[in-house]
């Protein structure tokens, strides 16, 4: 894994099916409350967007970047969806939904308002914050050193303020989360060694 890949940039939004989209359809004016419905239209909706988010993603978390294969998954929405302060209109938008772990997600972003200049067209908004879709995360934070091993996160030389925002949010630059990193890749390195069929075995 190369240190461009760790922090995700994501390229790819999911694709809902015309039958989610067309239900969606029918709940317009968006309120926050629509995203608790327990329809089984929103039930194959919500299913089927988090198995397209984390196969986009790798299965990692888009915050973090750590593997979500055994931690709790969120659908989360970038900019916030909450009736208070939110903005419920970008609720059901693909550019504003990805699959983060619970910890960044609800401990560590919240609710906070990332929107830096609102727009009502959402792909013309800015952001404090590092966007996964409209940013590409390397000209605001790299990784040191640059090859295998992400210890130390710092924001480029020319950053605009996102990427020391961005690790500041997701804490990105502690020691915990160093050894998180370095972690998760020896973790994928022992899989792709010689030793991966024997770890695998199941007698």
């Amino acid at each position: 894994m190369i240190i461009s890949d760790w922090y995700l940039n994501i390229k790819v939004l999911p694709s809902i099916s015309k039958k989610s989209i067309d239900y969606l359809t029918t709940l317009k004016p968006f309120k926050a409350s629509l995203w608790e419905l327990k329809t089984d239209e929103m039930k194959v909706y919500k299913k089927e967007l988090l198995e397209k988010l984390l196969k986009i993603q790798n299965n990692r978390c888009v915050y973090c970047g750590l593997s979500l294969s055994r931690r709790s998954q969120d659908r989360e929405h970038f900019v916030h969806k909450a009736a208070k302060k939110g903005y419920q209109e970008f609720m059901f938008n693909s550019d504003n939904l990805f699959a983060s772990c619970e910890f960044c997600n609800r401990r560590l972003k919240g609710q906070k308002n990332v929107i830096n200049q609102y727009n009502a067209d959402y792909s013309k908004c800015t952001f404090k914050i590092i966007h996964p879709f409209y940013d590409l995360p390397d000209n605001y934070i790299q990784f040191i050193p640059s090859k295998n091993k992400p210890i130390k996160v710092i924001p480029t030389k020319t950053d605009c303020g996102k990427g020391k925002e961005t690790i500041r949010m997701f804490e990105l630059d502690t020691f915990v989360m160093a050894q998180e990193r370095i972690g998760f890749i020896a973790q994928l390195d022992l899989l792709t060694s010689p030793f991966s069929n024997i770890l695998q075995y199941k007698p």
